[in-house]
C-alpha cells in the first residue's frame, strides 16, 4: 500500500472491502458497465 490513505482506512478497519455497502457499491458498477478496482482480492461478482 503505498498511498497512506491506503493504509490510513486498511488500519482503522482491515475488513472496510467486506462490508456490505462496499459489495453493493461494487455490484452496482458491475452492473452499470463501471470499471471496478482489481485492488481487492474479491473478483467473484
Amino acid at each position: 500500500m503505498k498511498n497512506p490513505g491506503e493504509q490510513f482506512l486498511h488500519q482503522k478497519d482491515s475488513n472496510l472491502h467486506k462490508t456490505q455497502e462496499v459489495e453493493h457499491e461494487m455490484k452496482r458498477k458491475k452492473i452499470a458497465g463501471e470499471e471496478i478496482s482489481q485492488k481487492t482480492d474479491r473478483q467473484d461478482l
